[in-house]
């Protein structure tokens, strides 16, 4: 399921570098599975080699996602927090775009926050999450089954 995969890719360790690497590529997985659900022929699509802007724009055409209209923003917002990552090597702006992100998807999931993050899964994992889930959603997936205890590791949930 979409929720196991996004689990599996999330570091154990909690390090927020490789999770911002990791929630992008499988947040992009799921850009591709829309995209590949309302297309003739994949193969196209594949060949393609569309970038992560790319495929957030046509998954956009083909569902703007009017009940959660926020996730294209959160979208662009987590591109450049991964795009800084990956073109400089200091930590100071990163944490800006990362905090940016992390707001942004706040406001608009604030009962996913009430649970304290901890330091294996902090609000920046929790917004990445959101996100993903949202977009799952539109890949055939019911993110409604899913409780935030179970998320975080409950053996209550």
């Amino acid at each position: 399921s979409p929720l196991i995969r996004f689990l599996e890719v999330l570091p154990k360790s909690g390090d927020t570098e490789l999770a911002l690497l990791k929630s992008h590529l499988v947040i992009e997985e799921v850009l591709t599975k829309i995209i590949y659900k309302n297309v003739a022929q994949e193969k196209y699509i594949s060949e393609a080699k569309l970038s992560f802007y790319q495929k957030c724009k046509i998954a956009r055409s083909i569902n703007e996602i009017a009940s959660a209209s926020w996730v294209w923003q959160a979208l662009k917002l987590l591109n450049q927090a991964r795009n800084e990552l990956s073109h400089n090597l200091t930590r100071e702006e990163l944490d800006i775009k990362l905090e940016s992100f992390t707001s942004h998807v706040k406001v608009h999931n604030h009962d996913l926050f009430s649970t304290a993050p901890s330091q294996k899964f902090t609000n920046f994992h929790m917004a990445a999450f959101a996100t993903y889930i949202v977009l799952a959603s539109f890949a055939n997936f019911d993110p409604a089954k899913v409780k935030v205890p179970t998320l975080l590791g409950s053996q209550n949930a």
